[in-house]
């Protein structure tokens, strides 16, 4: 499409040409280039149908004849600037445009450019310096001096994009957040791999770097011989270890999970009813344990709610769970967790709540945001002094 403008005048500000010299002015700004393939996507859609059922022909550029709003007049108009959509973009190759970007976005906990698919060491020496997490999950290459470039960002980046691993990922996974003298830092830095569906033992050693949070969803298959490499965290021992989830494994075997058991941080793990889910479930008693994450568990009998009340974790995440009956709920309440995550359960009656927090000594914060409490059920909740999250504030108001 020819975006030269065409006898356009100021006052013209409806009409094609004027977007095109809008364009022309301003193609150089990021927000311009998102605003652009939101706008001229119907068109190029239609065009594309056309091509395919043939009808080109009949297709007479209809943007020409558009009523467009130009969206330096549509801001001008409107009290509230036009949101930044940063992962519209395809491509960012100056260093001082991605300045712009994260300036704007500092604030932000997220800054999501996983619509680029290629990163050049300039740009990522700039981004490195937002504080939140970091998407870059379109790029499936990552050069050496963009990797390295990119060490020096203090949160969580994802590369879900990246089909295997190589040298370059040395840097990623030495990254370390200096402690400040008076305040130790609780951030720490970490990776989200989710592409990978194939891990050697000798690139499982280069992950066990990693000190916060490592995201192996995409792997479908671990031996014990890999889950053993990955537990050998060679992490700094004062600091906090992040999340290891692997919740895309298949079928995970009790030699396996008995390899991982020693990993002292937060797991995520697809365990699933079964007969074998109970021992499966006992490999993990021995290893006293931040969290355990079982996002794949739908259902609970109080069978399996007295294994999980002996894990000794420190908070349960069972959000998997879409109902809680009484006699489970008598076994969770003698756990002693710090926090219990039902937030899947969308009803609970009067009677299980209950006897979920009749039996709870231990202070366990509970969150269970997808419940909708009856007033019944809201003045059974006020009489436990540990609700977190959306049910205090239902409960409290």
């Amino acid at each position: 499409m020819n975006t030269t403008p065409q006898d356009a005048t100021p006052r013209d500000m409806g009409s094609y040409a004027a977007l095109t010299e809008w364009i022309t002015q301003n193609w150089h700004q990021p927000q311009t280039l998102q605003q652009a393939i939101a706008l001229l996507q119907p068109f190029v859609q239609q065009y594309t149908h056309a091509m395919r059922s043939k009808t080109a022909s009949i297709v007479t550029e209809p943007w020409r004849s558009a009523a467009w709003t130009v969206p330096g007049q549509q801001h001008s108009a409107s009290a509230q600037a036009p949101q930044l959509q940063p992962a519209a973009l395809r491509w960012l190759d100056d260093p001082q445009h991605a300045q712009t970007l994260v300036d704007a976005l500092a604030s932000q906990a997220l800054l999501d450019l996983s619509g680029l698919t290629t990163l050049s060491a300039a740009v990522a020496q700039v981004l490195a310096s937002f504080s939140g997490t970091l998407d870059l999950s379109g790029l499936s290459t990552l050069e050496p001096d963009a990797a390295q470039a990119l060490a020096g960002h203090r949160g969580l980046i994802r590369l879900d994009g990246l089909p295997r691993l190589g040298g370059f990922i040395v840097p990623l996974v030495q990254r370390r957040i200096p402690r400040q003298p008076d305040q130790p830092s609780v951030e720490q830095p970490g990776l989200s791999l989710h592409g990978l569906q194939q891990l050697s033992e000798e690139e499982a050693h280069y992950l066990s770097h990693v000190q916060g949070d490592l995201d192996l969803g995409g792997l479908q298959s671990i031996s014990a011989q890999l889950a053993g490499a990955l537990t050998r965290r060679n992490a700094s021992t004062d600091l906090p270890l992040g999340w290891l989830r692997l919740d895309g494994w298949q079928n995970p075997g009790a030699d396996a999970l008995k390899a991982l058991a020693p990993y002292s941080g937060p797991l995520s793990l697809p365990l699933e009813q079964g007969s074998s889910l109970n021992n499966l479930l006992s490999q993990l008693k021995l290893q006293p344990r931040a969290a355990l994450a079982l996002p794949r568990l739908q259902s609970l009998n109080a069978p399996l709610c007295e294994l999980l009340a002996s894990l000794p974790v420190q908070e349960m995440h069972l959000n998997g769970v879409q109902m809680l009956d009484r006699p489970c709920a008598v076994v969770l309440a003698k756990a002693q967790w710090v926090a219990l995550h039902l937030g899947g359960v969308p009803t609970l009656t009067p009677e299980a709540a209950v006897a979920l927090l009749k039996q709870n000594e231990f202070g366990t914060a509970l969150h269970m945001d997808k419940l909708q409490p009856s007033p019944e059920l809201q003045r059974v909740l006020q009489k436990h002094e540990h609700l977190d999250g959306d049910l205090a504030t239902w409960v409290w108001g």
